[in-house]
């Protein structure tokens, strides 16, 4: 018969942030936008891919330049104040080949979506026009807005321990409601982060975009019941959790199709390869996603790590808004 051993309570280990359900917000938030861009550059996963990149390799030094962010808080960023990007820049970031690359320039230059010259490319879209035409009238700044109040609801109102989510709380304490002044900073935000999202979140496939869009699309949409029930949201939220019961729904091709744009039978045969790879599992009613660990478990820090630079970002920009750090625009 073996007897208790008595002795000093172990604490249990920190369990620290809810990484999961903070990014099963941010990966849902993040997946809408995507298949709207996506739509916008006719489901083409390496055009959307490539506009993302040029975009942001022209535009990222504004948030260097208090002038220039006050100049650009809406319209179009002015070409004379852009950096091109080379060719082989674009093709080294994003790992296709270069043939493809001109060609898809080729084509976005002919229906006057970029500049292109002997230093590079210079995208000609706006974000607010992107949005716009992808089904968000209110723009990128209205969809960054909705993403911090249902950053802050789960925050709030979901008693996860005040410490573990300390940094978050901080990063989310600020008036956000200056977005909506400042349309174009907002949109090149959510452009970075989504170029840092597509980036290092396809890395497991190459520069297979398409299947990492899809694996994206079942692995968010297979999820949404532990976003939508709070109580299943914290049942999974750290790294470390056990899916709970009903904590995966299936979704069909068709529906993956529809999504993001892709015709359907395009859509089967890259989840035929998923579930050969085992990331997705077929179920009687569609596939859903499986708990893998070289995707979810690195995915998730990485998710919280960009939102938290992103958070940063705008904090940076509407405070230069009020005026403790705002320059004159440039003439």
């Amino acid at each position: 018969m073996q007897h208790a051993v008595s002795g000093p309570a172990v604490a249990a280990p920190d369990p620290g942030p809810p990484l999961r359900a903070i990014a099963r917000i941010v990966d849902a938030w993040s997946l809408d936008i995507i298949c709207n861009l996506l739509r916008f550059f006719g489901g083409d996963t390496r055009l959307t891919a490539i506009g993302l990149f040029i975009r942001i390799a022209n535009t990222a030094h504004l948030f260097d330049s208090p002038a220039l962010a006050a100049a650009y808080r809406h319209g179009l960023v002015a070409p004379r104040d852009c950096r091109p990007v080379k060719i082989a820049a674009i093709v080294a970031a994003l790992g296709f080949d270069m043939q493809t690359v001109r060609r898809k320039i080729a084509d976005l230059h002919a229906a006057g979506g970029c500049l292109v010259d002997d230093d590079g490319v210079i995208l000609l879209i706006p974000e607010h026009d992107i949005a716009a035409s992808a089904g968000h009238p209110g723009g990128l700044a209205a969809q960054l807005a909705l993403l911090v109040a249902q950053l802050r609801a789960l925050v709030l109102e979901n008693g996860y321990d005040p410490a573990a989510i300390a940094e978050l709380r901080a990063a989310l304490d600020h008036d956000f409601d200056r977005l909506a002044q400042s349309e174009t900073l907002a949109g090149l935000i959510v452009c970075q982060y989504l170029a840092r999202t597509m980036l290092s979140g396809s890395l497991i496939f190459g520069s297979d975009r398409e299947s990492a869009v899809i694996y994206f699309t079942i692995y968010v949409e297979s999820g949404r019941s532990l976003a939508q029930d709070p109580q299943l949201s914290r049942a999974d939220a750290w790294i470390d959790s056990d899916l709970p019961a009903g904590g995966r729904q299936s979704v069909t091709v068709r529906a993956i199709a529809r999504r993001i744009g892709l015709p359907a039978e395009s859509v089967r045969r890259k989840v035929n390869r998923l579930i050969d790879r085992g990331l997705i599992e077929r179920m009687d009613d569609g596939v859903a996603a499986v708990r893998t660990r070289n995707v979810v478990p690195v995915h998730a820090p990485r998710a919280y790590a960009s939102l938290l630079s992103t958070l940063a970002t705008v904090r940076r920009i509407t405070r230069a808004e009020t005026g403790a750090h705002a320059v004159a625009p440039a003439a």
